[in-house]
């Protein structure tokens, strides 16, 4: 019996002895059971997240594929009251033969400009339908900017594709520059894309050397300045100046590193402030408003000294300052409020001692 005994005791040694192994096993899996749990958890935190951020970027794309449908609409409108324009000029000219008329023809965004015959005003209603598609395909190619599917070298190239392009009706550079702005005003609610890459167009002519395409880019800038009085554009646009003088404050001025190289000097940008100047209700409303953005730049940066550095913007500015009427200059500044001063005069316009 005490053999028997010991043996069953022996048994029940060895049983314990690997319950306890088991038990060791199974507390191993059960934290890697944990751990995978854990794993398991941030992998579908990440797919949720991921999943949020796609949810995400549908809802911009079709907001912007909303936008262009809408861009579409009204350039197909554009197109359809260019076509009906010209018959009826066709129509004129059948009636009166060639004798001289004036006729309206469609301008770059909506109106219509004066023309003095027949002949004329045909030809310029291609060359407005002409700008109008420049100027829808510079927002199609600005939004693909946007969605960071084309590079600033890439938007450079694309636009230079239609100088001399025949489909477009062989336009100068001057030209694309000109819808270019016309886009900025379009798609005001980025005015820094435009700035920045205005600011890369000058550079690249910088780079090759290339003195008449600069020229010509600063001429599209005051040419589209000239529209902007010749054709009444504020009429569409409220705040269309202060569109500008953003684009041109963001090319002047780098806010951030989107863009890297030569900025151009607020002086070269003088015929488009001469160009702004004849719009008679706001006198150099355009200057004002980029001296305005300036001394907002300074007085984030240095909030101490702001008050020193802006007139001597304004003496940096002296070569445009002095085809100016001081009065009428000084009298807009007046007008022109500030949150942290009085107004925009107070804080451009050195006090005499």
């Amino acid at each position: 019996e005490l053999l028997k005994s010991q043996s069953s005791n022996s048994d029940l040694a060895l049983e314990m002895e690997r319950i306890k192994k088991l038990n060791e096993e199974m507390e191993i899996s059960t934290v890697e059971i944990f751990e995978e749990n854990i794993e398991l958890k941030r992998r579908n935190d990440e797919l949720s997240d991921a999943m949020k951020r796609s949810e995400k970027q549908a809802q911009q794309s079709q907001l912007e594929i909303r936008k262009l449908n809408e861009l579409i609409k009204a350039m197909k409108e554009q197109c359809e009251g260019s076509s009906t324009h010209m018959e009826t000029v066709k129509a004129r000219k059948s009636e009166e033969g060639c004798s001289a008329t004036t006729s309206k023809t469609v301008r770059l965004v909506t109106a219509e400009l004066p023309t003095s015959s027949g002949k004329c005003s045909e030809s310029s209603s291609e060359e407005s339908t002409h700008k109008n598609t420049i100027t829808y395909q510079c927002m199609c190619i600005m939004s693909e900017h946007y969605c960071g599917r084309l590079t600033l070298t890439e938007v450079h190239q694309e636009l230079m594709k239609f100088i001399g392009s025949f489909n477009f009706g062989k336009p100068s550079l001057a030209m694309v520059i000109n819808c270019f702005m016309a886009a900025s005003a379009k798609q005001a609610s980025s005015p820094s894309e435009f700035g920045h890459l205005l600011a890369s167009f000058l550079n690249k002519q910088l780079e090759e050397k290339d003195s008449k395409g600069h020229a010509e880019i600063l001429r599209g800038v005051a040419d589209y300045c000239h529209e902007i009085v010749e054709l009444k554009l504020w009429t569409e646009t409220a705040t269309i100046w202060e569109i500008v003088a953003e684009v041109i404050f963001r090319a002047v001025f780098p806010l951030d590193d989107s863009f890297e190289g030569t900025r151009p000097s607020l002086v070269q940008f003088t015929d488009a402030f001469i160009e702004a100047s004849k719009d008679e209700r706001r006198p150099y409303t355009l200057f004002v408003q980029l001296l305005k953005r300036v001394a907002e730049r300074y007085y984030l940066l240095e909030p101490e000294d702001y008050r020193d550095l802006c007139p001597l913007m304004m003496e940096n500015c002296q070569e445009i300052v002095n085809i100016m009427d001081r009065n009428k200059l000084d009298e807009a500044l007046k007008n022109t409020k500030m949150e942290y001063a009085e107004n925009l005069y107070v804080i451009m316009r050195k006090p005499t001692k």
